[in-house]
């Protein structure tokens, strides 16, 4: 596999960063001629670097917690245990590799359904659990899936001025129009047509609207778009970004434990950044106390790594240490993951 050229990763790195721009707004961002970033942008597309997804709010999806979970499984329920999940509606990622899963969940619930098969630690699916359930904000889950600032630092780009990007605001209170339907189920009307049609099965780039243009689109899903209720995010596929320079995302590290002090998720983000520099690809902090912490970061070594090299950075080792207790650290290969449900998010829709 060659390499990414300077020019892809800008306009890598651009699109990554999202935001409601317009494509001259993107190009501009990008500093590349426009041919080039036309370009570029549909060979990302073509050769899977990249897609994109259009992510529920909480007024749509009703969610109120979002649950993560490391699920250890045995090996005769593996089998089970996936089908289950993709069976799940609410269920909107499985990624999986040879001894552990990694699900999220949203759930309606202010706590985790205890059903759910993310929580069945000590089952007859489930070996061992390690799992968050965090309220569906900007202060308990203020990263969530954001590859925009550990790739700005493989690509040497400087820190994406989005970062972090986090889950869509909720709806406001309904509103009774003239035909006495409700604003926000007409709302969730055009999310379920407008998710049936960008999830389904072979739709690509050419027949998406990237970056969407709301006047291009239906009435109600043009509403979506303006209020960020169905929020635009272009997404990497972690396993299959080229290297840059000799460096790759390598692994995916998961961190998971208890806070010894009780802070937010935010304050926690803006230490970990001031600290240690570096940028989480997911960062949720639960409710309960003491309250349950999980962070990914996107590891970002040799394309051949090191064998017996550190689990995490030093400093990012210390400053975890200090604030969480019974710490656990997961590091999995990327190119070993096999995405069972892949940023599903057209079941989320409240009926």
């Amino acid at each position: 596999m060659r390499s990414l050229t300077a020019s892809e990763a800008r306009v890598i790195q651009t699109l990554l960063e999202g935001g409601a721009a317009t494509e001259v707004d993107l190009i501009d961002r990008s500093t590349v001629p426009r041919s080039t970033f036309q370009y570029v942008r549909r060979r990302a597309y073509a050769r899977g670097w990249l897609f994109d997804r259009y992510i529920p709010g909480p007024g749509l999806s009703r969610a109120r917690t979002l649950t993560a979970a490391l699920v250890w499984t045995f090996a005769d329920r593996r089998a089970e245990f996936l089908r289950g999940c993709t069976e799940d509606p609410r269920v909107v990622l499985v990624w999986s590799w040879p001894n552990v899963a990694f699900v999220l969940r949203f759930e309606t619930g202010v706590t985790p359904t205890p059903g759910s098969p993310l929580l069945r630690g000590g089952t007859e699916r489930a070996g061992r659990t390690l799992a968050v359930g965090a309220t569906v904000d900007e202060e308990s889950v203020p990263v969530f899936l954001d590859a925009s600032g550990a790739l700005s630092r493989l690509f040497g780009l400087r820190k994406p001025s989005s970062f972090p990007i986090g889950l869509p605001r909720p709806l406001p209170p309904a509103r009774h129009d003239a035909g006495g339907e409700t604003s926000s189920a007409r709302l969730l009307g055009g999310a379920r047509q407008f998710l049936a049609r960008i999830e389904s099965p072979g739709v690509g780039l050419f027949h998406r609207v990237v970056p969407p243009i709301p006047w291009t689109l239906p009435r109600s899903e043009a509403a979506l778009v303006e209020r960020n209720q169905l929020m635009w995010r272009v997404l990497p596929r972690l396993e299959q970004i080229p290297a840059f320079q000799g460096r790759a995302p390598n692994d995916l590290v998961f961190v998971h434990g208890a806070m010894s002090a009780r802070i937010g998720g935010r304050r926690l983000l803006e230490e970990l950044v001031s600290e240690c520099g570096t940028l989480p690809y997911l960062l949720m902090v639960g409710s309960e106390s003491p309250a349950k912490v999980l962070l990914a970061f996107l590891a970002l070594g040799s394309i051949e790594p090191t064998a017996g090299g550190p689990t995490l950075r030093s400093s990012v080792q210390r400053f975890l240490s200090a604030r969480l207790t019974k710490m656990a650290v997961v590091r999995e290969p990327l190119r070993a993951m096999t995405a069972t449900v892949d940023h599903r998010f057209q079941g989320i829709i409240a009926s």
